[in-house]
């Protein structure tokens, strides 16, 4: 796992090609697709499209027991909103976001295989800084950083 995380961090920091279907404006010019790079989201990003994967209520224990008809239904009822998240990270900014998000997630959904879209999910997932941030609670959990130290407890005096 320590591996594949390090190898989404190298995609990310480079900045990961994707090749997307051009719209018909572009064609009439020749452009047959566009080619856009994921790179490192920023925290305000990362934040919306994790609330964005939250919002599916798709736990880690349904999907250890996920059958195939399953599977269809949460593809059927999800698609959108893995090309929602999909489209914010290509797009980044907040602003840019609010504007053409649903725009461009309706694009992708056509122009998009499914799977490049989930290719991109995972590889933001496990390099966007979520096993840095689990670390980060393991590591103040242990510090104990609101236990009292010894020069604060108050000596009793006889």
């Amino acid at each position: 796992m320590e591996t594949e995380i390090k190898a989404a961090e190298t995609l990310l920091n480079q900045g990961q090609p994707i090749p997307i279907g051009a719209p018909w404006l572009f064609r009439l010019f020749g452009k047959k697709h566009l080619i856009v790079r994921v790179k490192q989201p920023s925290a305000g990003t990362m934040l919306r499209v994790t609330r964005l994967r939250l919002s599916m209520g798709v736990t880690d224990d349904f999907l250890a027991n996920i059958t195939v008809d399953d599977a269809l239904k949460l593809q059927v009822k999800h698609t959108g909103t893995v090309s929602k998240m999909t489209a914010l990270l290509l797009l980044g900014g907040k602003k840019r976001g609010w504007l053409f998000g649903r725009l461009l997630a309706k694009y992708l959904q056509e122009a998009m295989p499914f799977n490049a879209m989930l290719h991109i999910m995972q590889v933001v997932v496990l390099g966007g800084g979520i096993a840095d941030f689990i670390d980060f609670i393991r590591l103040t959990r242990t510090m104990r950083l609101t236990e009292p130290t010894m020069s604060q407890q108050t000596q009793k005096r006889s």
